[in-house]
């Protein structure tokens, strides 16, 4: 199978745009940040990335998460993230996202479900680290953990542990960067792709 490209050229270009001056703000003054994205409904368990924000407050005092969607749990999250004492920006839809990802610490992806996400793509194209559950074409994407954290699904526990360890890790953390940005150019750019189709096209030509 050929996978889906992406433009990194623009999404670099992206992610250097201006983001809302109240989500700048939030991110200047919380440290580290947590970022997910996505539609605010269960299968993205947005839900644990607070409770993993949560347990690592301790060592992490102005952690803060910011969570970039629009959905159906929004309330629901506001209100688990006041209960929790969790730092949390929701700054709606966006379409900015590169250059929200770009101010923050971490993307946070411990979804239920997943395909090939984009948001992941964007963040190894533009060096922010990674930590997600091995659903859909994550671990792919990942190599199984060479390009960021895969967390343990089914313990909450161990996922709080293995983020407090890779944020406490920055030559792990470098390491997987340049991985990830190195893979996404040489197996998810979109000249990657066209080439790929290409060659496709041409072989089933000369098979006819």
């Amino acid at each position: 199978l050929i996978p889906n490209g992406i433009d990194l050229q623009a999404v670099r270009t992206q992610a250097e745009r201006e983001i809302p001056k109240d989500v700048a703000a939030f991110c200047e003054s919380h440290g580290p940040v947590l970022i997910g994205v996505g539609r605010l409904s269960p299968e993205k368990a947005f839900d644990r990335v607070l409770r993993i924000a949560a347990a690592l407050r301790e060592e992490h005092a102005t952690l803060g998460v910011v969570i970039v969607g629009e959905g159906r749990a929004r309330i629901d999250l506001e209100a688990r993230a006041k209960a929790l004492g969790v730092p949390l920006c929701m700054p709606g839809f966006s379409d900015r996202v590169p250059a929200l990802m770009k101010r923050c610490d971490l993307l946070c992806m411990p979804s239920h479900t997943e395909g090939l996400p984009l948001t992941l793509l964007e963040a190894m194209t533009i060096g922010l680290p990674v930590a997600a559950t091995p659903v859909g074409e994550i671990p792919t994407v990942l190599a199984d953990g060479r390009g960021g954290t895969i967390l343990d699904a089914g313990d909450e526990d161990r996922m709080a542990e293995q983020v407090r360890t890779f944020l406490a890790d920055d030559a792990g953390r470098n390491a997987a960067v340049t991985w990830s940005r190195e893979r996404v150019e040489s197996v998810y750019a979109s000249d990657v792709m066209s080439r790929s189709y290409e060659e496709l096209y041409l072989r089933l030509i000369e098979g006819r």
